[in-house]
């Protein structure tokens, strides 16, 4: 299967393990639920790519002199930033699938890895500020597991009563980015949860990591244009940040 030049050996959603699929369909359903997209995804050149690249590094590098110098950023954390983007060798996320084998029809997840690219360490500086806040926030629960203690600590409900459960459709991709960074930013610089974090820093960095998501999918090179960054390591934190704000209004 390693060997295979027609098969992909891929990951599938809710853990269930390896699964295995045509090259071909696995490149046509990147393209058919995703990429297509024109509203979402933007393709690029790779000259396009490398430049846009090439600004976003030098847009960081900028970033780490204004917010150090404003002590938002410690000693530390700037040179942690730094040597980082020296370091990145290959400077753009790439974009594959996870499979939901369990939906019927089947469909995917998008996920965009920035594992080593130019945004990796400015997303890590920003999950790290922002995972103590998530944790304590009204709406947070940590686990299945935690809901489900919870809920058995309820007192006896009557026998009409129902547990609804809902799901958002594509909750990351269809959050306004505009709307979101305002209504975050005004959240880190009022609200009490949010005493003490670097907020200007946080919002400008979140700035970068939202308007430069730029990917490669084999050797093809683009853009999202909306919605939450996929994949980078603030993505969970921003989503739920965004949602409880609205819970908290």
């Amino acid at each position: 299967l390693r060997e295979s030049s027609t098969l992909l050996v891929v990951r599938t959603d809710k853990n269930l393990g390896p699964a295995v699929i045509d090259r071909e369909a696995y490149i046509r359903h990147a393209f058919s639920d995703h990429l297509s997209d024109k509203q979402t995804y933007q393709p690029l050149t790779p000259e396009e790519a490398h430049s846009e690249m090439d600004a976003l590094t030098e847009l960081i590098y900028n970033f780490i002199i204004a917010y150090r110098d404003d002590e938002e950023i410690s000693e530390d954390d700037a040179k942690f930033l730094s040597n980082s983007l020296s370091l990145v060798k290959d400077p753009f996320p790439w974009f594959y699938l996870l499979f939901k084998i369990h939906k019927s029809p089947l469909k995917t997840r998008p996920i965009i890895s920035v594992s080593g690219s130019t945004l990796h360490a400015l997303g890590r500086w920003v999950d790290c500020q922002l995972q103590p806040l998530m944790k304590t926030l009204p709406s947070f629960i940590a686990s299945s597991w935690e809901l489900k203690n919870s809920l058995l600590k309820l007192p006896l409900l009557p026998s009409y009563a129902r547990l609804f459960t809902c799901d958002a459709v594509g909750m990351y991709t269809n959050i306004d980015t505009d709307h979101a960074l305002k209504v975050i930013a005004t959240f880190l610089d009022t609200h009490e949860l949010a005493k003490g974090l670097p907020a200007k820093a946080l919002v400008a960095a979140l700035e970068l990591i939202m308007r430069f998501n730029i990917f490669q999918f084999g050797d093809t090179f683009w853009h999202q244009l909306c919605g939450t960054a996929m994949g980078t390591p603030p993505a969970v934190v921003y989503a739920t940040l965004y949602y409880a704000i609205q819970e908290l209004s």
